[in-house]
């Protein structure tokens, strides 16, 4: 038997399935809806879950869905940082140091991506430059 769009049961019939229809928008039917019931069945497994089997689903669901933005970012942005370094170190750059407040949740390819963001406004000229008139020097 076909579904509606809330999983309730409809008549296979095209003639009963208008005539139901049209019962249901006089109001001589209610229509019974499942809407809420579907919900019911994650709950139930949360329950019977383990917090370790949860925290698996959970990490499976995560890797599953950040994927592809991982695969998109890695081959193009990654690449343009390592090659444009080479060319820096090549040019005297001796050491470059980047700290992060939360490397939980840093990404390698964001991070790539947002360090190519700050060479390319170096490059433009699009900084200001900071002097802090230090009277210690620099050993």
């Amino acid at each position: 038997m076909p579904k509606g769009p809330n999983g309730e049961k409809r008549p296979a019939d095209t003639t009963a399935a208008a005539m139901m229809v049209g019962k249901i928008a006089t109001g001589e039917v209610e229509e019974k809806s499942t809407a809420d019931r579907g919900s019911q069945g994650g709950k139930a497994r949360a329950r019977k879950l383990d917090a370790a089997s949860r925290k698996d689903i959970a990490k499976k669901g995560a890797t599953a869905r950040w994927k592809e933005r991982r695969l998109e970012m890695n081959t193009t942005e990654c690449q343009k940082l390592v090659a444009n370094y080479a060319e820096k170190r090549k040019n005297g750059l001796l050491d470059v140091k980047f700290f992060l407040l939360n490397t939980d949740e840093a990404l390698k390819e964001e991070l790539c991506a947002e360090v190519n963001r700050l060479d390319d406004a170096l490059d433009r000229g699009d900084y200001v430059e900071l002097i802090f008139h230090d009277k210690h020097p620099v050993a």
